[in-house]
């Protein structure tokens, strides 16, 4: 009896065409070899599209249009990052193409809303299979979602939120003071705010509603000022990212006791390291924390993490958290600026280079 051939191994080809997800054109080589390699190349092709011009919306849109059984594949949908121009045909494609397919299995959705009509997406944000949403917009984000109301048919199956609002930018015409319409509180489990600028916290209320922070267990800020802390229970949160805290003006109102869940810190320096981290990371009490990284930068001037590593060492905790500092070929001496926890062995270099 002749040994089957590890190609008709269906199992064994998916795996070697997975090696090739991020190859379009290797895919659709692999689609054309025969039958079982078809459906295994088309689940690749699709599973997480990313659209970053007119042209590949509308002929993304062809293909699921010529072909609808490839609808189901599309679990992934990233639009953007590229900001579409007046007459770009990305914007049409926003409009009547994209917004208008049946996905039945999308659960991540990754949407870029500064294009000049982003009204017909709240299609795309009611897809009740979606899961993981990330929003990317201009100028302040609560006249955005005031004046077109982009909540209103959320998706109740929403758990993790990534809002990134781009600095500098004051969008015209959102000035809209019409409160968000009702509906029913939709419980995140994770949100990240990248850029967030609200110092009023009743705008930042309309920016996240209808969303529910009380249960969120993880929590990610990048660059942000006035970041509505009283918005967040800080019960439940297990994991607390800052990316770049110098420029979080309101730094010195955290106090990390009120997270006597946490497990996981992460603190993100791309330059100089502010004075107040000492400060925060004094106040930590979770007798549940297991690891502090931080995540070290360019800048040279680590003077500080002498005054980390005394801090640090003498947290009042059962056992002290492993300290994971993550460098690059510059930074690595940071690590020497760790003694006492070294002497601990609750230092750990993690490198780059």
């Amino acid at each position: 009896m002749a040994k089957p051939n590890p190609v008709d191994i269906q199992e064994l080809l998916d795996h070697c065409i997975d090696y090739l997800a991020g190859s379009t054109q290797d895919l659709i080589s692999c689609s054309l070899v025969a039958r079982p390699w078809l459906n295994t190349s088309q689940s690749s092709l699709f599973r997480a599209p990313q659209i970053s011009n007119g042209q590949k919306a509308q002929q993304f849109c062809n293909a699921l249009s010529a072909n609808p059984t490839l609808i189901p594949l599309v679990r992934e949908l990233v639009v953007g990052p590229r900001l579409p121009e007046r007459n770009d045909p990305l914007t049409i494609g926003f409009n009547n193409n994209l917004t208008d397919v049946k996905f039945t299995h999308l659960t991540a959705l990754s949407l870029d809303v500064r294009s000049e009509v982003p009204y017909e997406i709240r299609k795309l944000i009611a897809l009740p299979t979606l899961c993981y949403l990330t929003l990317a917009t201009r100028g302040a984000p609560y006249g955005l979602f005031r004046s077109f109301d982009l909540w209103s048919e959320c998706s109740p199956g929403v758990q993790h939120l990534d809002m990134r609002c781009e600095m500098g930018i004051e969008e015209p015409g959102f000035d809209d003071d019409s409160p968000p319409s009702a509906c029913e509180p939709i419980p995140l489990k994770s949100l990240a705010l990248a850029y967030w600028r609200d110092d009023d916290p009743e705008l930042s209320k309309t920016s996240l509603a209808p969303f529910d922070l009380s249960q969120i267990k993880a929590l990610a800020i990048v660059q942000g000022d006035h970041i509505p802390w009283t918005l967040f229970s800080t019960t439940n949160v297990t994991v607390l990212a800052l990316y770049d805290p110098i420029v979080l003006d309101n730094l010195a109102e955290l106090d990390l006791s009120s997270f006597p869940s946490l497990t996981t810190l992460r603190l993100h320096f791309s330059n100089a390291i502010p004075p107040g981290i000492a400060r925060m990371l004094s106040s930590i009490s979770s007798q549940h924390i297991q690891t502090i990284s931080l995540i070290f930068g360019n800048d040279r001037t680590w003077r500080l993490s002498t005054e980390f590593d005394a801090v640090l060492a003498s947290l009042p905790l059962v056992s002290l958290p492993t300290v994971e500092l993550e460098v690059n070929a510059s930074t690595k001496e940071i690590y020497l600026a760790f003694p006492l926890l070294r002497s601990k062995d609750k230092a750990s270099l993690l490198s780059d280079f």
